[in-house]
């Protein structure tokens, strides 16, 4: 019976997610993801080698598997990644099942339901999942090095769990540059690891997570190996021109209501649009009265899932400098704290489960807290109607017009800021432009040696990079300020403008 109600709450936990992805608008993140994965698939050309790339690559590998079977691109991306966030779910739901072996199976199955859907309604997943950037898989990763690490604690030979638990610490780290921080509490808790030797704690167990560590990371040492500059340009450097780029467009300190730029505003930020928001409000408030429950006196008695409450208090934090290091913030950047603050509310309520009058009190807690924040959250699943309307799906919708760009450009190359569009009509683009707008942007305020170095390509530098090699169409309406000289050059080089159905322009070369 467990196993249908499982498989059913599953399957319609899936559906919702899958329905409010596919209708979600085209964010112009998603354009570099999606644009590198197409540019390694199709043509084998790889990110910071042979174009600029503004993170860490593995993302663009795993993409590049998927669209090596299928022209959807945005289609096969947004499915990947709510795959990933469902399968963050299910890690949940498992862990929790396994948080009170003493209460009724009727009772474990709610207690891990509930944890699932604190996740699903909370605004911060609502926004970020699904979408065809880096985020749903990191976070994948790094629950997953969580539970490998937990239960390396709970074992004599602790050593292939720990391996383990490294190597998923860096596919987190070598999806998402913001997973770096990471490594320290989870170095910092193999100290915590009972009934092992000094030795193995201080010397064996921290070179096996490093282990797992360097080799999930190959990938990334490979290419800092073979272009080191674009590489450290791409992770490091990029980011401060952004900031300059958007301090150049007016984004200051103290105007948070658009933006945070500096440490308080990001602070501000946080307290204004992350934590005043209902459901991470109840979310918080509830992992801190209840995973603040396993106090110091009673974890030094060794409680049950004491490790575990432990490894969150000091994770948590991590996750969190992860999420404020990008300048300026955005609710996206919050998103890696939230499942392990689920998790601190479910390993709190499991504190109590040797004390039943504290357990049934922080079990009623929980279930009020669930229906509040569902209350707010499941308006952003009410389209679940639209399943069925394929033509409703964005993804869809991309694909089409890519195919329209297709028809009327052929075996021509494109220039545009928004590269999905053409790559799902199997035109060629320009992979200099591959980041979409961010290279673009940020590209005036590099010096023009390092703008070679790095291939980037300003406003400065166009008609002469476009004068050996003229495109067979320019795409606008993306991205309409950043467009101008894109406009100017279509217009000053007698290109014909074609409207297409989307309300975009492409220009074609007469």
């Amino acid at each position: 019976m467990f196993l249908f109600a499982t498989v059913l709450f599953f399957s319609a936990i899936l559906l919702l997610l899958f329905s409010a992805n596919m209708q979600k608008s085209l964010d112009h993140d998603e354009h570099q993801f999606v644009a590198s994965g197409a540019l390694l698939a199709r043509e084998g050309r790889l990110p910071y080698l042979n174009y600029a790339y503004f993170h860490m690559p593995n993302l663009t590998f795993l993409y590049a598997g998927l669209f090596a079977g299928s022209d959807h691109l945005l289609l096969a991306a947004r499915t990947f990644a709510t795959v990933c966030a469902w399968l963050s779910l299910g890690l949940i739901f498992w862990l929790a099942l396994g948080l009170f072996p003493r209460v009724h199976p009727l009772l474990q199955w709610l207690i891990a339901a509930s944890g699932v859907l604190l996740l699903v309604v909370n605004p911060v997943f609502v926004y970020t999942s699904g979408k065809a950037w880096n985020h749903d898989l990191s976070v994948l990763f790094a629950l997953l090095a969580f539970v490998l690490h937990s239960q390396g604690a709970r074992t004599k030979n602790p050593k292939r769990w720990v391996f383990f638990s490294g190597l998923c610490v860096g596919l987190a780290f070598g999806t998402r540059l913001s997973f770096a921080p990471v490594i320290l509490p989870f170095l910092g808790m193999i100290l915590l690891f009972p009934e092992q030797a000094r030795r193995q704690r201080l010397l064996v167990l921290p070179l096996t997570f490093g282990l797992g560590l360097l080799l999930a990371l190959l990938p990334s040492l490979i290419l800092f190996a073979l272009a080191p500059k674009p590489f450290v340009f791409g992770n490091l450097d990029y980011a401060r021109y952004n900031t300059l780029y958007r301090q150049k467009m007016g984004f200051v300190e103290g105007d948070v209501s658009r933006i945070a730029m500096t440490f308080g505003g990001k602070l501000s930020y946080l307290a204004r649009y992350v934590i005043a928001a209902p459901g991470n409000v109840l979310l918080i408030l509830g992992f801190l009265f209840l995973a603040v429950s396993m106090n110091v006196a009673r974890i030094r008695h060794k409680p049950p899932h004491w490790f575990e409450t432990v490894f969150l208090w000091a994770l948590i934090p991590f996750l969190l400098m992860g999420s404020l290091a990008p300048t300026p913030s955005f609710l996206q950047y919050f998103y890696a704290p939230v499942p392990f603050l689920v998790l601190g509310v479910l390993y709190g309520i499991a504190s109590f489960r040797d004390c039943p009058s504290k357990l049934k009190w922080s079990l009623v807690l929980l279930a009020n807290v669930v229906f509040i924040a569902g209350a707010y959250g499941v308006k952003s699943y009410q389209a679940i109607d639209k399943l069925l309307s394929l033509d409703e799906w964005l993804p869809i919708q991309v694909h089409k017009a890519g195919n329209e760009i297709g028809a009327a450009v052929g075996d021509g190359q494109i220039l545009t800021l928004a590269p999905i569009f053409p790559l799902e009509g199997r035109v060629r683009t320009y992979e200099e432009f591959a980041t979409g707008s961010f290279a673009w942007r940020i590209s005036p305020l590099v010096p023009e040696a390092d703008r070679k170095k790095v291939d980037l390509v300003s406003d400065a530098d166009l008609n002469d990079f476009l004068g050996a090699q003229p495109p067979a169409a320019i795409l606008t309406g993306y991205e309409r300020a950043l467009e101008q000289p894109f406009t100017y050059y279509a217009q000053d080089n007698g290109y014909q403008r074609v409207d297409l159905t989307n309300g975009t322009t492409l220009w074609l070369r007469r």
